[in-house]
């Protein structure tokens, strides 16, 4: 009797299952074919998507798509100032903030967005002096929580007593004021 309830159960769930995903209405989210990175990286936040397209045509992007009744639209192309290949790398958003990172294999950067009717660059975070010196990806992942952000980087420091020069990662922890600078 126990095994009869419990199959029934199953069954039942597995039934309220599909009929939940029959209800779900699927958008392909997608830009030119030039577009070949486009979301290799995603990040959402209520009705708000980032989605990172580095490396298109020789300049990354991260694109801004919003939720409009039912439909997903494109809202804003962000780019870096100038022109970068790794842009869009990384990507994260929090409310009105979007990450995104452009790890370079020299220094790397990462770029703060401020949405207040357009999305605004607000400030921009660079490797650590010290770790200059060895090189690394700053940027390689981001994530943002409030004005919070999260900044991890590789980096290959000098060989040490063990004889050992591999790479290691680091994660730096920003704290962002009203006006968007840093401590």
């Amino acid at each position: 009797m126990r095994s009869t309830r419990t199959l029934i159960s199953i069954l039942t769930f597995q039934f309220l299952i599909f009929l939940s995903l029959q209800s779900q209405t699927v958008q392909k989210l997608q830009l030119p074919t030039f577009a070949e990175e486009f979301g290799k990286v995603v990040a959402i936040d209520g009705d708000t998507a980032i989605i990172g397209a580095p490396g298109l045509t020789g300049i990354g992007y991260a694109y801004i798509f919003e939720q409009q009744n039912s439909s997903w639209v494109k809202t804003q192309e962000l780019q870096a100032p100038g022109s970068s290949i790794n842009f869009g790398a990384s990507v994260d958003i929090s409310g009105d903030v979007a990450v995104v990172g452009d790890p370079d294999d020299e220094k790397g950067q990462v770029f703060i967005f401020h949405r207040d009717n357009n999305w605004q660059l607000k400030e921009s975070l660079s490797m650590p002096g010290p770790l200059l010196d060895y090189g690394g990806k700053f940027g390689m992942d981001v994530a943002v929580h409030g004005k919070t952000v999260v900044v991890t980087l590789a980096h290959a420091p000098p060989p040490g007593p063990s004889g050992s020069g591999t790479l290691r990662y680091i994660a730096q922890v920003y704290d962002l004021d009203d006006n968007f600078n840093y401590s």
